[in-house]
């Protein structure tokens, strides 16, 4: 589809049918098509990237999916956005609702109630979201929060995690710098030898683990389950330790 560059919002109404009734939809936007270059800002209801298209403005739009190529240049917003391509967005980000299954790079703050990455998902300044679940592998630069987070995939962070309730169930490693929440579980079954979560630092109400790294655990209570290795433990309530942990250093607080 040719792109009217004449126009600074562009509308248009398609229905798309696949064969089957349950998955047809109405789509009231633009579909953006071949290798362009969009220098006005977009205001739509619905914008669809299959081909190879930089958005050198603002881009607004309920709904944004991208299974082509995309670099924005400057911030974007939308209620839904969903990557089964490849995005770069060189400013901040700000939706409701973000699904990455593609490659995704961000290099403004992400702001979002909810965060899914099934792909792979590289921030480079601060994330701020409701909920997080990594199923895939996502990177953090700058410091993450959250509420709620579920690790199923890889999470690693040169920063600071901070949030409510974590939970790595995982057989991939995750790394993280500082790790502050209120509960901290971490379960899995990782390669002979190796971890699913590795941390210099833990700041915890509870937490239950196994298979983990932690130079320094502070905590109110925990359970240390098999495969941990613990430089310093200082727990200010009960600790329970497997025999097939390993604490260097427990202080009592």
């Amino acid at each position: 589809m040719p792109f009217d560059k004449t126009k600074k919002i562009y509308r248009s109404s398609l229905d798309f049918f696949d064969g089957n009734p349950e998955s047809s939809y109405s789509f009231d936007g633009i579909v953006l098509d071949g290798e362009q270059i969009v220098n006005e800002a977009i205001c739509t209801t619905d914008t669809k990237v299959i081909g190879d298209v930089r958005f050198m403005e603002m881009v607004d739009s309920d709904s944004l999916i991208v299974t082509g190529v995309a670099e924005f240049k400057t911030f974007t917003t939308c209620d839904d956005l969903n990557v089964s391509g490849s995005a770069v967005f060189k400013d901040e980000l700000l939706a409701e609702s973000i699904v990455v299954s593609g490659g995704t790079s961000v290099n403004g703050k992400i702001n979002a109630d909810v965060l899914i990455v099934e792909g792979k998902l590289k921030a480079n300044s601060r994330v701020n979201a409701l909920s997080v679940s990594v199923s895939g592998y996502m990177s953090c630069l700058h410091k993450l929060s959250f509420d709620k987070c579920h690790i199923s995939g890889s999470l690693i962070s040169t920063n600071i995690v901070k949030g409510m309730d974590i939970k790595f169930k995982s057989n991939s490693r995750s790394m993280i710098k500082r790790l502050i929440a209120d509960n901290v579980t971490a379960v899995g079954k990782p390669a002979e030898g190796s971890y699913i979560l590795v941390c210099d630092e833990v700041d915890c109400d509870k937490a239950e683990i196994e298979y983990s790294k932690i130079d320094l655990l502070m905590c109110d209570s925990c359970v240390i389950g098999k495969g941990c290795n613990i430089g310093v433990l200082e727990c200010r309530g009960d600790a329970e330790i497997s025999p097939d942990a390993y604490v260097e250093k427990i202080v009592k607080i």
